[in-house]
C-alpha cells in the first residue's frame, strides 16, 4: 500500500484512491445502514485493493529481506497506532490491558477496538505477501504455461473459499468475551483467498502498468457486473468470513477491477481529479488506518444536537475521513521523526543520515 517504487503508474494510485475512497463510503455512519449498497461495495473493494497491491510485489528479494521490509512498512504503523490509542485507555481503566494487548497480537477485526477494526487488513496484507513470496518461489508459478497458471490460481482460490465453510470457522475465548468466526491470527484463514488475488495482480503486472481501458472490455464488464447483481447480488465480505459465490463473487470482482481500473484511465486526464486523487492513493496506508475514527468522531459532534445522522452530516464526515488522514500523511512524510513510526526506515532521512556517516567511517 506505500509508494515503493519511483515508477509507479499514475492509474494504478488514482485506482487505489477511488478504491480507498470507495472503503471510506462504505464504512460511514449513513450508508453502513444502506445494506444493499454496502453490500456492493464490499464485493470488490479488497479484492481489489490484494490485486493491486500485487503489482508491485518483488519476489526477487531474499524472503528475509521481504519479512524485514514489509514488517517496517505494514506491522509498524499497525502496532505504533494500537499501542499509541491503548495506552491513555489502559491507564485511564478502559480496557483490560491484557486482552486488548492480545486482541493486537491476534490481528482480527472482532478483536481491534471498534474504532480501529479496518486496521485488521495490514497484518494480513503482511502475512499474504510472505505467503505469494512462497508459493511463487516453490511453484515457480511465472515459469508456467498460461493454462498451469490458470489452474493454480484457480486451486487457490478454491481452497480459500473452501475454509470460509462454517464447519472451519473459529471460535476464540478471550477472558470473559466470545468472538464468534474470529479466524486465525492475522486473518491467516484468509490468506488463500486474497493471494488469488494478489497474484492475479502480480502476474498481470506488465499489463496493468500500462492500462487503457477500451470499450468493448468496458461494455462487458458493465453488463456482467449489472446481470450478476441483478439476478444474483452474489457479494463477498472477507471480514466477516463471507462469499456467496465461487463463480459469480469472484466475476464480479474481476468486473468492478476492470471498470474502477477504467475509470482512473479517465481521471488520469482530468488534471484536478488526477491530482487528488493521485495524493490519496499514495496516502491510502494513513486513510485505511484513520478515517474510522475520524469519521465517528466527526458525525459525534456534529449529531450532538439532534443525535441523527443525515445525509450532509455522513457527507461531511466522509470527506473529513479522507481529507485529513491524506494531510496527515504528507506531514508525517516531511517529518523525519514522524516518519520513524509510520513509514520505512530505509527511506528516512535521519536513518540515511546515519548510514552515510557509518559508510564514510568505514571507508576513511
Amino acid at each position: 500500500m506505500l509508494n515503493e517504487t519511483k515508477n509507479r503508474d499514475i492509474v494504478i494510485d488514482i485506482a487505489k484512491g477511488i478504491s480507498i475512497i470507495l472503503v471510506v463510503i462504505g464504512h460511514s455512519p449513513v450508508l453502513i445502514r444502506m445494506i444493499p449498497l454496502n453490500n456492493f461495495l464490499t464485493s470488490f473493494r479488497l479484492p481489489f485493493f490484494f490485486f493491486v497491491s500485487g503489482i508491485f510485489f518483488k519476489e526477487s528479494k531474499p524472503f528475509t529481506q521481504v519479512f524485514i521490509d514489509k514488517a517496517d512498512a505494514l506491522l509498524k504503523a499497525y502496532f505504533v497506532t494500537l499501542l499509541l490509542y491503548g495506552i491513555p485507555q489502559v491507564a485511564g481503566r478502559e480496557v483490560d490491558a491484557g486482552g486488548y494487548l492480545l486482541g493486537i497480537l491476534y490481528g482480527t477485526s472482532s478483536l481491534l477496538p471498534l474504532r480501529w477494526r479496518p486496521m485488521w487488513f495490514l497484518p494480513h496484507l503482511f502475512c499474504v505477501i510472505l505467503f505469494a513470496w512462497i508459493f511463487v518461489r516453490f511453484t515457480r508459478i511465472r515459469t508456467r504455461s498460461i493454462y498451469i497458471r490458470v489452474l493454480m490460481l484457480l486451486g487457490l482460490l478454491g481452497a480459500g473459499v473452501l475454509m470460509l465453510h462454517p464447519a472451519l470457522s473459529v471460535t476464540l475465548q478471550v477472558r470473559a468475551l466470545s468472538f464468534q468466526k474470529a479466524g486465525l491470527p492475522f486473518s491467516l484463514d484468509l490468506a488463500p483467498l486474497t493471494c488469488f488475488y494478489f497474484l492475479n495482480g502480480f502476474l498481470l503486472r506488465d499489463s496493468l502498468l500500462n492500462f487503457s481501458s477500451r470499450r468493448i472490455p468496458l461494455l462487458a464488464a458493465i453488463g456482467l457486473v449489472t446481470a450478476i447483481q441483478y439476478s444474483t447480488g452474489a457479494s463477498m465480505d472477507l471480514n466477516l468470513r463471507r462469499y456467496d459465490h465461487l463463480v459469480f463473487s469472484t466475476l464480479n470482482a474481476f468486473g468492478m477491477i476492470y471498470i474502477v481500473l477504467s475509470l482512473a484511465a479517465v481521471c488520469a486526464r482530468i488534471p484536478m481529479l488526477q491530482s487528488g486523487l493521485t495524493r490519496v492513493g499514495c496516502r491510502s496506508l494513513f486513510v485505511l488506518i484513520f478515517h474510522f475514527f475520524i469519521m465517528q468522531h466527526t458525525a459525534r459532534l456534529l449529531t450532538r444536537a439532534s443525535g441523527t445522522v443525515s445525509l450532509p452530516v455522513g457527507a461531511i464526515a466522509i470527506l473529513a475521513g479522507v481529507v485529513l488522514p491524506t494531510l496527515f500523511g504528507t506531514w508525517v512524510r516531511k517529518s523525519a521523526w514522524l516518519s520513524l513510526f509510520f513509514l520505512p526506515l530505509k527511506t528516512n532521512p535521519l536513518i540515511l543520515k546515519i548510514r552515510s556517516r557509518t559508510d564514510q567511517a568505514a571507508t576513511g
